[in-house]
């Protein structure tokens, strides 16, 4: 499976702060395995599926508050997951500005993200979890990925995307 790692934040001037390249390089073990999984991920896509076949990846949105400006709406994040499959099916708005370069390139990849419905124990799922955590900001130090740290645990990365939206202190970006 591909792993994708997206944290998303909601500041006092709502601004949305990524720390996913600062976190790789910080983290070379981790590069090293994202690019393990990503080689396998093109094997199996090739091997696997057919030319128009659409992949779709279940997403759980692990959603961290301390407070309620943190504890984002579910159509906020409807809203997000629509967004990401309009960039990732090439229907994103300004796809008109795709660099030259890229342009031969940029297509619909056939890939689309829903919220979990089924957890991996066979429940029904929303595909959004919501934690209280009395962590105002989490750096980016996966401590937000694990329970014991205030945080919440990842679900299967074999078989869901996990996403972390939770407050993130700058100092470590």
């Amino acid at each position: 499976t591909i792993i994708i790692l997206s944290t998303f934040t909601l500041g006092v001037e709502a601004q949305r702060i990524c720390g996913s390249e600062t976190y790789l390089q910080q983290n070379s073990s981790l590069k090293q395995q994202k690019t393990s999984k990503s080689l396998l991920s093109k094997e199996y896509i090739s091997r696997d599926t057919l030319t128009n076949e659409l992949i779709n990846i279940p997403v759980v949105v692990h959603v961290l508050y301390a407070n309620d400006a943190q504890n984002i709406s579910d159509e906020q994040i409807k809203s997000q997951i629509e967004s990401l499959n309009k960039d990732f099916s090439y229907q994103n708005e300004d796809s008109k500005n795709t660099p030259q370069a890229f342009k031969q390139a940029a297509a619909d990849v056939h890939i689309q993200f829903c919220l979990a419905q089924v957890d991996s124990k066979g429940n029904k799922t929303s595909g959004i979890i919501r934690k209280h955590t009395s962590t105002v900001n989490f750096s980016a130090d996966d401590k937000m990925k694990f329970t014991g740290a205030g945080g919440d645990d990842a679900w299967d990365s074999d078989h869901y995307l996990n996403i972390w939206v939770c407050g993130l202190t700058s100092k470590s970006l």
